[in-house]
């Protein structure tokens, strides 16, 4: 049986990648490693982030007011809870969310609600935690799939992705990148716009994916003890 990996950079993929398993854990992972509490320990080693496409939303009543409720899937496709109970109960994030987008939950900390006794165990957003959430508009399963495109195209030689000729640039000396996802190459305008009709399914995935993988989830800064670190920005 297989050791199981404690940091990042013990897995064969890449610490900024949605595949890295500690990185982006699921929900068990979570739970077993619910005795690190960012409030009692000067530091935390590396940066994680769950995420999970949301199943449905539910506004429930609570005393006077509502609250929202999300249901959400995420690596192991075992739906759990997240609900809101900042000053807002979450009721801003109804003007952008939809069923079929992720939820991004940075620092997750998994939460027991009593209500659901026997129940998988979700996570409870209070003031503190609205800044590390994120609505991205892709399914968890889409940004997998950008992910991997995403390490395919820039461990691959810089080809066009049209006619896939090497030509570069004569001022550059590169190949010019698709100006909305910058990462797909072209050996120039012609290449580009025939190319247009395949690549436009895969193009805003492939840019926002990159809020994942261009970060340094590895790197965390020692002099703020008790605080979230600093997410600094990763190279290619």
């Amino acid at each position: 049986m297989a050791s199981r990996m404690k940091y990042p950079w013990d897995s064969d993929e890449p610490t900024n990648s949605l595949r890295n398993e500690v990185t982006f854990p699921s929900i068990q992972r979570i739970v077993e490693d619910n005795n690190t509490d960012l409030t009692s320990v000067p530091k935390i080693d590396y940066h994680c982030a769950y995420i999970g496409t949301i199943d449905d939303i539910v506004v429930r009543d609570f005393l006077d007011s509502h609250r929202l409720v999300l249901l959400v899937k995420g690596r192991v496709k075992k739906e759990i809870k997240v609900a809101f109970y900042d000053r807002t109960r979450g009721l801003p994030l109804l003007s952008y969310i939809q069923i079929g987008y992720a939820l991004v939950v940075l620092y997750p900390k998994p939460h027991q609600f009593i209500e659901d006794m026997g129940q998988p165990v979700g996570f409870k957003i209070e003031d503190e935690q609205m800044k590390n959430i994120r609505i991205i508009p892709h399914s968890y399963r889409k940004l997998l799939a950008a992910n991997d495109r995403y390490f395919s195209l820039i461990s691959k030689p810089p080809n066009c992705a049209g006619c896939n000729s090497d030509k570069e640039d004569t001022a550059t000396k590169k190949l010019p990148r698709c100006p909305r996802c910058w990462v797909t190459k072209y050996c120039g305008k012609e290449c580009q716009t025939e190319d247009w009709d395949k690549h436009k399914k895969e193009c805003r995935p492939l840019k926002d994916v990159q809020w994942f993988t261009r970060k340094d989830w590895a790197t965390v800064q020692d002099d703020a003890p008790g605080k979230l670190p600093v997410m600094f920005t990763g190279a290619d």
